[in-house]
Parts: C-alpha cells; sequence; structure tokens
C-alpha cells in the first residue's frame, strides 16, 4: 500500500509528457504510486505512458474508452487509488525532485486533511515568474493551519497544488465535476476547502506550471458561463449551510464580472447574482468594495449596453478611474486599525470591516513595523479594496503613536478603533452611524461585545443592565463608573476630538485608552449608549493586555486623565481616579510612582471615599504606611490582590 497516489491526467500532451514523468519519477519520496490515466489522445501520449511504465513498476495506466475530460480521469483515478493521500500533476507541468516528499511529510506531522503547497512558478516561453495567487495568505516554510474560508476564497485553486487525504474525500463524498472540461478543480478545491478545518498552507519545494497558448483554460472562453455553472453547483452541493454566518464563501469571482462581453452572458450572470442576491445581506462573506461595485452595477443594468456605459467592458479599470475622482469626497467613517504581528489574525479582522453593511467608509491600517507577514495580507486585501489606505511606519513606536498618525490621516466624519485581531458583525458600523446620526451627539456606544476565546465553550457576553438595545443619553460619570474604557464599542466624531486635542498618550503595556475613552465622555458631558450588534473581542494570551504588568499602566493613564482633567477646569467630584486590576509592584519605581500618584490625589480619593472599593482603599493604606520600596516588600506582597487576601483572612482569625 503506497503512502501516496500520484494522477496525472493525459490529453495529447506528448509533447510534454517526458518531463513531467521524468519530473515524478524521480522524485525523492518512494513509496508511491503513479496513476497516468490517458483520455483517448489522439498523438503519441499512450506509447509514451507505457514506454514509462516498462521502466517503472510504480506507474498504473488506465485507457478511457472515449474523452470524458479532466474531471472525469482524475475521479476515476481516486476510486481505485490505494495511497493514504493523494496529489495530483498536469501533464504539461513538472516538479521539483523533493515536491511530493515535503507535503507528505507535512500531511503526517499535522494530520491534515488537505495540504496547500504556494510554491508555484509560471513557466513561460523564455521566462519563469512566481505564480501569486490573489489575497493569498502569506507563507514560509514552517507553514500554518488555515481556515476552510481562506482556503477556499484566497488560495489556489488548481488540483496541482494540493494533496488530500483520501479517507476523508471519501467521507465527504466529494468528485470533480464531469460536465464541463475547465473550472473542475475549483468547484473541487472549494468544496474540499469548506468541508474541513484541517488545512495546512506552507511553501515548500516549487510545482512549474507551464503557460501554453493552446491550454484549455485559454481556449474556452470559461470566465462567465462556466464560473456560473460551477457556483450553482456549490450551492447545490451546500444547500441551506450557505446562509449560516460562520459560513463565509465567496459565490462570485472577478473573471465573472470582467468576462462579460455579449448581451447572453450578461443575462447569465446578472440572472445569477440575482438569484444570490440574499446571500450577501445574510452571510459573513467578505465582499471586496470593487465586487459591490460591479455586482450593483450588473444587477442594477437592464442591458449589456449599460453594463458597458456604467461600469464598462473592465469594470476594474472603471471602478478604479472612478475612485481616483472621488478622493475629495468624505467618507462617513474612518476606521482605524493598528497592526503589529498580528498575521494570524488580521485576515478575520479585515474581512469583517471589509464586508460591513456601510460601505461608504475608509479604512486605515496602520503597520506598526510588524515583523511577521502582517503587512503582505493587508497588501492583499488593498488590492481588492480601494478603500484601504495602508501607513507602513519605519520604526515600532507602539499603539497610541500608531492611531495618532492614523487620526492625522482620517478624512471620515466620524472615527472608529478596531484591534487587528478582533472582529465586528457585517451590520455594526451601519448601525453606529445611524445612532450617532439620529440623535446628533459627538459619542455613541455600542455595549454588545462577546469575549472570544479558542475555546467557545469559555465564551461571555457582555451584559450592562443600564443600556438597553433602544439606547438613551447616560452621564459620562455613570459610564466611568460602570462601563469599561474600551474604545472599540465608541464611535467619536472627528471634529470632536480634534476640537480638544485628545490624542492617545505613549503607555508602554496598554491602558491607553483608559485616557482617551474617558478623556473624550469627561469633556463631553453625556454620551448615547445602546445594544446593536456585536464585537467580537478575541482573548488571546500573547496579546499586550496579557503580556504587561497592567495595573501599573492603568495608574499612569490614570495620571494623565487628572492632568487632563485639571487642565480643563473639569471637576473631578465624583470622578474614580484609579483603579486596582491585578497590580503587581515588582520594582522600585512603581512604587514610586504609585505612591507619590496616590498622594497627589488624596483630597479627591477622601471626598469620594464611596466610589473605591476595599482593595483600592487597602492600596491607599498601604502607601501611606510604607516609607519606601524595600519597606512594602518586607510587609506585603507585590501582587496587591493577594495581599489584599492575605490581610483579610488575617482579620477572620
Amino acid at each position: 500500500m503506497p503512502a501516496l497516489s500520484i494522477v496525472i491526467p493525459v490529453y495529447n500532451a506528448a509533447s510534454f509528457l517526458h518531463q513531467c514523468l521524468d519530473s515524478v519519477c524521480s522524485q525523492t519520496l518512494d513509496d508511491i504510486e503513479i496513476i497516468c490515466i490517458d483520455d483517448c489522445s489522439t498523438d503519441n501520449s499512450l506509447e509514451l505512458i507505457k514506454s514509462y511504465q516498462e521502466r517503472d513498476s510504480r506507474i498504473i495506466l488506465i485507457e478511457q474508452e472515449s474523452n470524458q475530460g479532466p474531471g472525469a480521469a482524475r475521479n476515476k483515478s481516486i476510486s481505485i487509488a490505494r495511497g493514504s493521500y493523494v496529489g495530483f500533476v498536469d501533464a504539461d507541468d513538472w516538479i521539483d525532485p523533493d515536491y511530493f516528499q515535503s507535503m507528505l511529510s507535512v500531511a503526517i506531522s499535522h494530520n491534515a486533511d488537505i495540504v496547500y503547497n504556494s510554491n508555484i512558478v509560471r513557466e513561460l516561453p523564455g521566462s519563469t515568474e512566481p505564480y501569486n495567487w490573489l489575497g493569498a495568505p502569506c507563507l514560509t516554510e514552517q507553514g500554518k493551519f488555515i481556515e476552510s474560508e481562506i482556503s477556499a476564497n484566497y488560495t489556489n485553486p488548481s488540483a496541482y497544488s494540493h494533496i488530500y487525504r483520501v479517507q476523508y474525500l471519501d467521507e465527504i463524498h466529494c468528485l470533480f465535476p464531469v460536465e464541463y472540461n475547465v473550472g473542475e478543480d475549483k468547484f473541487f478545491h472549494i468544496a474540499t476547502s469548506m468541508g474541513t478545518k484541517s488545512i495546512f498552507a506552507f511553501s515548500g519545494p516549487q510545482y512549474h506550471y507551464r503557460k501554453t497558448l493552446n491550454s484549455l483554460t485559454q481556449d474556452s472562453g470559461f470566465f462567465n458561463i462556466d464560473a456560473v455553472r460551477y457556483f450553482k453547483d456549490l450551492l447545490k452541493y451546500f444547500g441551506d449551510s450557505i446562509y449560516d454566518k460562520s459560513f463565509k464563501l465567496k459565490l462570485y469571482n472577478i473573471d465573472m464580472f470582467c468576462g462579460i462581453d455579449n448581451d447572453y452572458k450578461y443575462g447569465i450572470v446578472k440572472s445569477y447574482l440575482e438569484s444570490i442576491s440574499d446571500y450577501f445581506d445574510k452571510s459573513g462573506v467578505f465582499v471586496s468594495d470593487f465586487d459591490r461595485y460591479a455586482i450593483d452595477g450588473i444587477i442594477k443594468a437592464q442591458s449589456y449596453e449599460e453594463v458597458l456605459k456604467h461600469i464598462g467592458k473592465n469594470p476594474w479599470i472603471r471602478y478604479r478611474t472612478m475612485e481616483r475622482l472621488k478622493i475629495k469626497i468624505t467618507p462617513k467613517i474612518s476606521v482605524i486599525i493598528p497592526v503589529y504581528n498580528t498575521e494570524q489574525f488580521v485576515c478575520r479582522c479585515l474581512q469583517s470591516v471589509c464586508s460591513q453593511t456601510l460601505h461608504d467608509i475608509e479604512i486605515i491600517c496602520v503597520n506598526d513595523c510588524s515583523t511577521d507577514d502582517s503587512l503582505d495580507v493587508i497588501k492583499h486585501f488593498a488590492i481588492e479594496d480601494n478603500r484601504i489606505r495602508i501607513i507602513d511606519l519605519p520604526e515600532n513606536g507602539g499603539v497610541s503613536n500608531a492611531r495618532n498618525i492614523a487620526m492625522k490621516e482620517a478624512k471620515g466624519e466620524y472615527l472608529y478603533f478596531i484591534d487587528s485581531d478582533d472582529w465586528i458583525d457585517l451590520g455594526y458600523l451601519e448601525g453606529m452611524y445611524a445612532v450617532i446620526e439620529k440623535n446628533n451627539t459627538d459619542i455613541v456606544i455600542n455595549s454588545n461585545f462577546i469575549n472570544e476565546y479558542d475555546d467557545n465553550s469559555k465564551n461571555t457576553i457582555s451584559n450592562f443592565s443600564f443600556i438597553s438595545s433602544d439606547g438613551s443619553f447616560v452621564s459620562s460619570k455613570e459610564l466611568q463608573l460602570h462601563y469599561p474604557p474600551v474604545i472599540w464599542t465608541r464611535l467619536y466624531r472627528r471634529s470632536f476630538i480634534e476640537s480638544h486635542g485628545i490624542v492617545f498618550p505613549i503607555v508602554n503595556g496598554g491602558a491607553e485608552d483608559i485616557f482617551f475613552a474617558y478623556a473624550c465622555d469627561l469633556i463631553g458631558g453625556s454620551v448615547f449608549a445602546y445594544r446593536g450588534e456585536a464585537y467580537h473581542y478575541y482573548q488571546r494570551q500573547t496579546s499586550a493586555m496579557h503580556t504587561s504588568s497592567r495595573g501599573f499602566h492603568y495608574f499612569e493613564s490614570f495620571s494623565i486623565l487628572n492632568s487632563f482633567l485639571n487642565k480643563n477646569g473639569i471637576s473631578t467630584n465624583g470622578i474614580k481616579l484609579f483603579y486596582v486590576e491585578s497590580l503587581i509592584i515588582d520594582t522600585e519605581q512603581k512604587y514610586v510612582f504609585v505612591k507619590e500618584y496616590l498622594e497627589s490625589i488624596k483630597r479627591q480619593i477622601a471626598d469620594n471615599i464611596s466610589l473605591y472599593n476595599d482593595q483600592e482603599l487597602f492600596l491607599v493604606k498601604i502607601m501611606e504606611e510604607t516609607d519606601n520600596y524595600d519597606h512594602f516588600i518586607s510587609r506585603y506582597n507585590p501582587n496587591i490582590a493577594l495581599s489584599f487576601v492575605r490581610n483579610k483572612m488575617k482579620k477572620t482569625l
């Protein structure tokens, strides 16, 4: 029983078959079977396969009785394959010697159903170029698991770039469609990708894809008619499950739009897009700005002549031209996303932002000198969505610096901040925009957020009973006492922020949003708060909020807030100016800072003592009773929470 079955469909490929078979037979992986299926070639391809079969017993030859196309050939080969995994090579291509050794090793070590190798080169007459699939995730030799929708929507759909676990293919009953000659591997790729979460992607040895002028893909007129056909087949295959919001499949492609060149094709594409129009509203699929432009233009047009008039034969070119004319138009919202080493998550974030039902937005991504492939992921999205602006910082300056730079560049009437590892529901921004416009306020809060964990059973939904679905104006003091200072639940009027000169403070390690959120709330006086669609806050253990001594940074941020309030003549009566959350005083610097700050606001604490809990008042007592850091360490645990518990136990005993 071989470890891997390699399938080579052959039809009139005699000119190239030598190079293909030489590369497959000389693989460093010996434990293979090579299934060559001749689809009634009229050249001497069959004789060539037989000559190789005489020299290599691993070659299995199947002769089709009639020409049935590559889909039928691959299906027949899969049905007799004895390997644990199956891979494909086109008869006019060739592969590096360790191509399948590398892919099988990755599949076994990661127990993957599918392995994707992104290292494909296009072999042109007299030249070679990388075959970079638009929107594909940036991959290294080490590789990573990718989500099914990323695989289905953004990786090369060709069968030759994957190997598949045969048992998995049997379980999902997925075959290549046989009724059309091209596009069959796209259907197979999407169907198999959406059926599993076990897809490992990496950049391994090279696959050499020969680009010839007389290939099936070049000659088929494939772009519209067959594309619509295989998307319809996908709808039948998946049924109602496509309306699940976790099922984020793009049921269209750019080729479908750009290939319209007559009334017949226009009619087919328009009819199909109308049939799935509700899918765009109900699903969580990413629809780029360009795609929306083309979809709307095709559906609204009444004839092919109107399509040419409004979006052109190549809508991409017309769209780009129109966007250049729109540069001076003010978007409704500027969405600001600081990005630092979040390549695993930023794709999910951008999908949710780009897919918002509110289209009139700009998306400012600030790459804070990431050392991973975050920037490349953003660039792939920017190619598809003209609303994305990228600011690539030359050196890492922290999240506050990134947001401040983005605010200076923002053109939107309102500002919205989202972290690059989080995501939002489809109508999130449209809901916030409608509320802030209706109530004519400077700040609006959407209190609905979900704490998301890798283990979904741990997920928690926010619950603030004083904020209703319909919403109401809430005093800034009430918010400060009962609602967290998270900026990603707030939408701000840009002119309000600029008129008061509010920027993010440089506070290393997090908590910068304490100052920004409370400063804006308190200087505004009141905020409209409601409960709309959800923000998904991803609780990842490697984030800055989980890796820093958070309590100390809270004190830094509150200190800056206190200075801001005094400078602007805002009374601190009824305002809480510090709180303890996992405060760890483990250095003399922290001890001195906290002691001096508490001393400076001693009068305000005394006037508002009911605002502070027992643990916070315990900290005040500690600072009053100790003279220096050594004295503090000798009496108390650096973790104030533990010291507080120990002190309580002593009193109980």
